[in-house]
């Protein structure tokens, strides 16, 4: 293949090395974000519904200062329901990053019996590959800063509110019960064993959604600015594989 230029080589056709590095980093992210919004999720599917009850408990005896309404509500669902949208989001993109790294390890004739990696040898399908990525990261981004954007709202007014609430023992026995936990009036027992604890550890931290954003940016500004570096042929082929000669190999990746 023709030496292409720094500047071509940010464009498909793709090596297979930019492809382990751009997937594997997907891979690695979408997997990280996977187990937190999952986590997180469930635990907010178990303490969110328990502690509105206590909200409009705490509401209905007209407790100085407190106040619950359903817009404050509807905040702390729309945390809920981004959870479960970054998990299904980050669940797609663990499914193709490994699908499209798992073709990168084979070798692929085209009509000539000429043998190359995939996207050298079946460029329309490799174009298409890299616009299915391109689209994928995009929503990610899209679902990531959109669960970002209020998250730290949200999790202040929990806060606030737990805090501000009456906890009669009816609550905190099913808190007892839904978290596996016990209740404070147990010293002996760990701190991250106690109720209280664990159900303040439920919401989500914003610096976890800090931390997704900011893997995010950097993460694909480095990945896009090595494809240059990454994008040509590292290591020499094969001879003992290998079906074709030099002039051949530059045949199928002009």
């Amino acid at each position: 293949m023709a030496e292409r230029s720094a500047k071509g080589r940010f464009f498909p056709p793709y090596y297979k090395y930019p492809v382990f590095a751009f997937c594997g980093f997907e891979l690695l992210l979408t997997a990280c974000i996977l187990a937190i919004s999952e986590a997180y999720y469930k635990k907010g599917s178990i303490i969110l519904p328990i502690s509105y009850e206590m909200f409009q408990d705490t509401l209905d005896k007209h407790v100085p200062g407190f106040t619950w309404n359903n817009d404050m509500r509807a905040l702390l669902e729309s945390y809920r329901f981004k959870l479960m949208c970054l998990w299904a989001v980050s669940a797609v993109g663990v499914t193709i990053s490994m699908l499209f790294i798992i073709p990168q390890f084979f070798d692929y004739n085209d009509a000539r019996g000429n043998r190359s990696q995939l996207c050298l040898v079946r460029k329309k399908v490799g174009l298409i590959l890299t616009i299915m990525m391109a689209i994928f990261v995009v929503v990610l981004g899209i679902t990531i800063i959109w669960a970002w954007y209020d998250c730290r709202t949200a999790a202040m007014l929990f806060h606030e509110k737990f805090d501000g609430c009456e906890k009669e023992e009816i609550y905190l026995t099913k808190l007892e019960e839904r978290l596996h936990c016990v209740l404070d009036d147990d010293r002996e027992v760990p701190a991250v064993e106690r109720c209280y604890f664990q159900a303040k550890a439920s919401f989500l931290n914003p610096h976890w959604m800090d931390a997704i954003l900011g893997a995010y940016l950097i993460g694909h500004a480095l990945m896009i600015l090595t494809l240059p570096l990454l994008n040509r042929q590292l290591l020499p082929d094969d001879d003992e594989d290998s079906l074709y000669g030099n002039e051949e190999k530059e045949h199928i990746e002009v």
